[in-house]
């Protein structure tokens, strides 16, 4: 692969092309892997925006990591619902795994709360719900999918967070990393015995405790990023990591809701349920929690639609999307005169790709 090494990713660089796609610009690094903004092109050489991440080398190179990674991928892929962000693509060469994702011109929950704050705002709990509730609907849809006979895959996330929950500019919720977090988790009990990597703020007792998880442990995801952005903290707080990982294991919520002034009980109610510390006691599904937070949103009075989300990003993002706007047009003025791709010729690191193109999302219809 041609380019000097980036400082995000496995010797990456604006220019370089992974099959179809060209990167643009780096837009993030945390945790397992950089995300980069791609221009896609079709067999046309029509272009559109992509996501592509890239995940680093220490998961990369690891043969039961790519396993599972490839695995996972290919089940996300089958995920259609527009509360979560597509994949299109999962490919990889030796030392080099990465997905090529629906682009998301949005911020995630996290900015939205992080940002707000700087203004001494917190997320208006209608909005809040209408977030997590449309994020329930995306999860029903990929706990549903099923194989080509009709048999449940059994998708959980298991990494339900404030940081995979991106919230479109026209007010959509989105989930990302389907998948991922089952590959990584599988990686840590691998290698270090006893261990469980992910992020334990929001972790469901069972899978805290290394045990088999199904959707439910997605349900109890959502009630704690429901608690932690209206109370300020976690359900388990501790003084470190693993104290916080004791009490979480232990199933003690740290302050109930309903002392909480400005939690409106019905709401409260739903999120009990959700926060069982047994999986058994919570919600079955998904969809049954979202019907349940619709119907204590309504009697609390905090209904709130798509456009109101909408309009409470621009109030608070608006500044960084249009800087995130003009970084976008000067990584594709860069892009235009760099050396022209040919539609149709062979890109650079064409053996990590399967044949096809890749589908198109175009997120002017989200």
């Amino acid at each position: 692969m041609t380019g000097a090494r980036s400082p995000v990713g496995p010797r990456l660089a604006p220019g370089d092309r992974l099959g179809r796609n060209e990167l643009l610009c780096p837009l993030a690094e945390g945790g397992m892997a950089a995300v980069w903004l791609a221009n896609q092109r079709d067999h046309r050489g029509i272009a559109r925006l992509v996501a592509v991440k890239t995940i680093l080398p220490e998961y990369a190179t690891d043969a039961e990591f790519r396993r599972l990674f490839e695995d996972e991928s290919r089940i996300a892929a089958d995920i259609q619902h527009e509360n979560v962000a597509r994949v299109l693509e999962a490919a990889g060469s030796r030392d080099l795994l990465y997905l090529v994702i629906e682009w998301v011109d949005g911020d995630s929950l996290r900015t939205l709360e992080r940002v707000a704050a700087k203004s001494s705002v917190r997320v208006p709990q209608g909005i809040l719900l209408r977030i997590l509730s449309d994020a329930c609907a995306g999860l029903h849809a990929a706990h549903e999918v099923v194989d080509e006979s009709g048999k449940a895959l059994g998708v959980v996330h298991r990494d339900i967070s404030p940081q995979n929950i991106l919230v479109s500019s026209r007010g959509v919720t989105k989930l990302i990393d389907f998948g991922v977090a089952k590959a990584r988790d599988r990686l840590s009990l691998d290698t270090q015995p006893g261990i469980v990597k992910g992020k334990p703020l929001y972790m469901a007792p069972e899978q805290a405790l290394g045990l088999p998880v199904d959707r439910r442990a997605d349900i109890w995801g959502v009630a704690a990023v429901f608690y932690r952005v209206v109370m300020g903290k976690p359900p388990f707080e501790a003084s470190d990591v693993t104290s916080t990982m004791q009490v979480v294991r232990s199933g003690r919520i740290a302050e109930p809701l309903s002392g909480r002034r400005g939690v409106h009980p019905a709401v409260c109610e739903v999120m009990a349920v959700a926060l069982s510390p047994s999986a058994s006691g919570r919600f079955e599904t998904a969809a049954a929690m979202r019907d349940a937070l619709e119907a204590a949103t309504a009697r609390a009075g905090l209904q709130a639609e798509t456009a109101d989300v909408a309009a409470f990003c621009e109030e608070h993002l608006g500044a960084r999307r249009s800087a995130r706007d003009r970084m976008i047009r000067a990584a594709l003025e860069a892009a235009q005169s760099r050396a022209p791709y040919v539609a149709g010729g062979t890109p650079p690191c064409s053996s990590a790709l399967r044949p096809g193109s890749y589908r198109i999302i175009d997120n002017s219809s989200t």
